[in-house]
């Protein structure tokens, strides 16, 4: 049966665990939302993106959210296709993500 991975690390220490039992080059699902409300937290996101594409280096990343480049830019550098779809949030009150 075939999965696709949602990925959500929160501090450096729980890496390990989230990254265990991920191929390289695999699907990923991400969700930003929350992560991005205040500074700490998308310092946190965007350091468990750096170990996802340091470690797995995924062919697709799945993005449920707002995808800025500062924080999902690894990503796309290590060749990973991100594939973005807004939040129902956003669509409700006509806001969109973008990148």
């Amino acid at each position: 049966m075939k999965a696709i991975v949602n990925f959500r690390a929160t501090h450096e220490w729980s890496y390990e665990a989230a990254l265990s039992g991920m191929s390289i080059g695999q699907t990923v699902a991400i969700g930003s939302l929350g992560a991005l409300r205040d500074r700490e937290s998308r310092k946190l996101l965007a350091n468990s993106v750096v170990a996802l594409a340091e470690c797995v280096c995924p062919r697709i990343v799945i993005i449920y959210g707002y995808a800025p480049d500062d924080v999902f830019g690894p990503l796309k550098e290590c060749g990973a296709e991100i594939w973005r779809f807004d939040s129902e949030i956003a669509k409700a009150f006509g806001a969109e993500g973008g990148d």
